[in-house]
């Protein structure tokens, strides 16, 4: 699961200042639900398979990714999805809990549409 974890991460690495950052958690705090899932992100980064996070580092990360979640954050829900199917984060396997963010991201995340017509933008997209 932290593999999983780690390539959702990798997959929207981007440069991020420690300005950025701040920034992201005033938002955060103010109930910005994006900017929530992005301190997720960017706290889980700081970890390595060499170099876990510290706990208290990984409960903040949490915490982070259950507030985006329960803001009906899609991307957030789709790891929190996961992480109720397989079990991570300290979370615990529950279908339930699963079965409610797949909900989410179906009625919050991106429509069949919208992948459709980025795909057929994609120049280097055979068909």
């Amino acid at each position: 699961m932290r593999l999983i974890l780690v390539a959702i991460c990798l997959l929207t690495s981007v440069c991020v200042s420690a300005s950025e950052i701040t920034e992201w958690v005033k938002l955060a705090e103010s109930g910005n639900s994006e900017a929530m899932y992005n301190v997720f992100l960017e706290t889980m980064k700081m970890g390595s398979d060499e170099h876990p996070l510290p706990e208290k580092e990984m409960e903040k990360a949490k915490y982070w990714l259950l507030k985006a979640g329960e803001n009906n954050n899609w991307r957030a829900a789709y790891v929190l999805q996961l992480c109720y199917e397989k079990g991570c984060m300290g979370l615990p396997i529950d279908s339930e809990k699963s079965v409610y963010y797949k909900n989410v991201v179906a009625k919050f995340g991106p429509n069949s549409s919208f992948k459709r017509d980025t795909l057929k933008r994609a120049p280097c997209v055979e068909r």
